[in-house]
């Protein structure tokens, strides 16, 4: 199955070398978080089998120092849906192995904001991540690592 994603031409730049990095991973990701548009609306079936491929069964992340899981973040999405939020992807960089950055840009109630996430993959699933800072240790690696890979 194919589906069309229509975006402006910056974007079309920005999707592209997103899918060059992890096409099957990157593309499910993408495809989630269009949906998140700004438009209010419940958490469908199809929004939930769109999650399940994309979060292991075994998720789990760090916020703020605090452990999350699966349930948890299947709560966040449907928070934002109910704030009417838009979500991008705005990197998805291979770091090594089964590692990535990946950045969601996150509007919602008059706010903007980048969330930088370090990802571990498991059978083409996020099973991992952590939220990092421009000031976090490891997102002075990861760019160390996005510098000299693109060098």
């Amino acid at each position: 199955m194919t589906e069309t994603i229509h975006t402006s031409k910056a974007e079309s730049s920005v999707l592209s070398s997103i899918l060059d990095c992890h096409p099957f991973l990157a593309g499910k990701v993408i495809t989630f978080t269009s949906e998140f548009d700004g438009t209010e609306r419940d958490f469908s079936k199809d929004l939930e089998d769109q999650f399940n491929n994309i979060y292991h069964e075994d998720y789990s992340s760090k916020v703020d120092g605090r452990p999350s899981n699966r349930d948890e973040m299947k709560k966040l999405y449907e928070e934002l849906l109910h704030r009417r939020a838009r979500v991008s992807v705005e990197r998805f960089d291979f770091i090594e192995a089964n590692c990535f950055l990946l950045v969601f840009h996150l509007i919602y109630e008059g706010h903007s904001t980048l969330v930088r996430l370090l990802v571990a993959e498991k059978d083409n699933k996020i099973a991992r991540a952590r939220v990092v800072g421009d000031s976090d240790p490891y997102y002075e690696i990861v760019r160390g690592f996005h510098v000299c890979n693109h060098v």
